[in-house]
């Protein structure tokens, strides 16, 4: 975080960010059509394949991602919120993943609400899908674990 941090800073006082306006918009539209891919294709490994920890292995990266995406979005939209060192607000915050300073506080809140709803989901399916894999998996660890002890 501090060296997006820093990067960032460099690249206000320089005025780079001209050309990196339609960035923020890019990496939100990156973001998403990367959830959205990686749930269609989770979905078919969960289907289509036997092994189902490849698929939660994949899950938990795919988890992983979308939490460093929420938090590094968080992070840009209150770093930018700051007064100095900047004078006035870098052009491309107008599209940030989080704020649109033109958007009414309803729309704003609402934007905000529907990232807040995709974590929960997220959050809600991971902990789903942890519990079917531990109680698909459990009888045949145990079966294991007592095999091994009983031998030992």
């Amino acid at each position: 975080m501090h060296i997006i941090s820093s990067v960032s800073i460099y690249l206000s006082k320089i005025h780079v960010h001209r050309y990196f306006q339609y960035v923020p918009s890019l990496f939100s539209l990156f973001i998403y059509l990367s959830i959205y891919l990686s749930i269609y294709l989770s979905i078919y490994l969960s289907i289509y394949t036997v092994n189902f920890r490849i698929f939660l292995l994949f899950y938990i990266l795919l988890f992983h991602s979308y939490i460093s995406c929420f938090s590094f979005s968080i992070f840009y939209t209150q770093h930018f919120c700051l007064p100095p060192p900047f004078k006035s607000k870098p052009l491309w915050f107008t599209r940030s993943v989080f704020s649109i300073p033109s958007l009414s506080p309803f729309t704003h809140s609402l934007k905000l609400s529907f990232h807040l709803f995709t974590l929960i989901f997220f959050s809600l399916l991971f902990l789903l899908l942890l519990l079917s894999f531990t109680l698909s998996f459990s009888s045949s660890f145990y079966t294991t674990f007592l095999f091994l002890l009983l031998n030992y």
